[in-house]
């Protein structure tokens, strides 16, 4: 894309605004809407945004304090360029189209900015001689708009009876995805009050994030316009299961022409840095639990029984375990990191990720043997194995103390990501001391 080729897509498709977006820590996107008109030169002397939004604001827009970015620079702006590559022709919004940006202040990249901070893992990983073939599997809770109850009830997963509750949303959905690139693979109802499932076919390096944040913020606005509210919010109710944000991936060299995660002549069906790979994903469990289920209320997703991981895990088609591994050939092998919350950054788990598999593969660590059935009997664990961290407060520890993934990610992301998620802390202290049994789906659903 350059350009002239985007001149012409606005004069073909008549459109009259564009939306200049930037998702902010949580994944959450913000934007600035300038007339098309001005498209030139918005790429040439950019758009100034507000950084703390970016950078200090929680859910609810609240700025958190001691992030590097909000008080600390007297609370300005950035500069930020869009990312030719990532425009798009919005169909559900009428005349519109939108680019995602990149933001800098004095000419410098934001370097804690999390997409900024996910394309330099990919830049470690391809310096090693890899990129990465990625994908999200989503799942999302879906309320009426007006009576703001579940679109359905109960937890009996995939049952047919449930469709006819699901038309509303789905249909426009599956008539608006496609337009904007999403090849929808299957989606489902989940074992969750509301929830649905959707995968879709995997990207290349930095694109698959960029279309998983797009891919959480299509759904939610088609939702709106269709009588709905959609949430990633990742246990919203208390008696259905937590929503994944499952982060499947393989390996391949840099030129994406050749997968390197099989080995036929392996018993475990993995190349040697592929299994270092998974080997560095599982000694990193600990403190990846927070990246990878980053609020109070995505924590509360790592409980027993609920094919949710508990410990730091592997298996063959294992749903109970943190990382399963699906050996399926020389194209069709993957590995598919289960920590991740529906209420994740992808930008966050992708470069988390990157990070943890890279020093498997640097320090050669080996893998332990697969486990067996479920994870809950603990007779199938190798020997100390890792439980994740359950609860906000252990799993900030549990990160601080890996110091591979704090310097692999910058200390400016770290700093930011801690800050934040004090605040949320304060917050969940007020409302237990007030007795505000409500406190977390009035903070996270609408937004997340």
């Amino acid at each position: 894309m350059d350009v002239d080729k985007i001149q012409a897509i606005i004069k073909k498709n008549g459109i009259s605004t564009i939306r200049y977006e930037m998702p902010d820590v949580y994944g959450i996107s913000h934007c600035r809407l300038f007339p098309a008109a001005s498209f030139q030169r918005r790429t040439t002397e950019g758009v100034k945004f507000s950084i703390s939004t970016l950078m200090s604001s929680d859910p609810q827009g609240n700025l958190a304090s001691g992030t590097g970015y909000g008080e600390e620079i007297g609370f300005g702006n950035c500069l930020a360029f869009p990312d030719l590559e990532t425009f798009q022709v919005v169909p559900w919004a009428k005349s519109s189209a939108r680019v995602l940006m990149n933001p800098t202040i004095d000419g410098q990249p934001v370097v804690g900015y999390p997409r900024y901070v996910a394309r330099r893992q990919i830049a470690r990983l391809n310096a090693v001689g890899y990129t990465l073939l990625s994908t999200n599997k989503y799942e999302f809770c879906v309320e009426n708009a007006v009576e703001r109850k579940p679109i359905f009830s109960g937890r009996n997963f995939g049952a047919t009876v449930r469709l006819p509750k699901v038309e509303g949303i789905l249909e426009p959905l599956c008539d608006y995805l496609p337009q904007v690139g999403y090849d929808i693979l299957n989606m489902d109802t989940g074992y969750g009050p509301g929830q649905i499932g959707m995968s879709y076919r995997p990207a290349f390096g930095l694109k698959a994030a960029d279309t998983a944040y797009t891919f959480r913020t299509s759904i939610k606005e088609i939702a709106l316009r269709n009588s709905h509210i959609a949430s990633f919010m990742t246990k919203p109710y208390s008696d259905g299961n937590g929503s994944s944000g499952h982060f499947i991936h393989s390996l391949w060299d840099t030129k994406r022409k050749h997968p390197m995660l099989f080995d036929k002549d392996h018993p475990t069906g993995l190349s040697k840095n592929g299994r270092h790979w998974v080997a560095g994903i599982l000694s990193h469990v600990p403190g990846l639990a927070v990246l990878m289920c980053p609020t109070i209320n995505c924590m509360k997703r790592f409980v027993p029984n609920e094919q949710s991981p508990v410990n730091a895990s592997w298996g063959y088609d294992n749903r109970s375990t943190a990382v399963r591994v699906r050996v399926m050939g020389d194209r069709g092998t993957f590995i598919e990191n289960r920590l991740p919350g529906s209420g994740c950054n992808p930008y966050i788990v992708m470069a988390a990720t990157i990070a943890a598999g890279i020093d498997g593969i640097a320090n050669k660590l080996p893998l332990p043997p697969p486990v067996k059935g479920d994870v809950m009997d603990e007779k199938s664990l190798p020997p100390l194995t890792a439980s994740i961290p359950n609860n906000i407060h252990d799993a900030l520890s549990a990160l601080v103390a890996d110091t591979v993934l704090c310097d692999a990610l910058g200390d400016e992301f770290i700093n930011c990501f801690l800050s934040l998620k004090q605040q949320e802390d304060q917050l969940m202290t007020t409302a237990m001391a007030t007795g505000n049994k409500n406190w977390e789906y009035d903070y996270y659903f609408e937004y997340m």
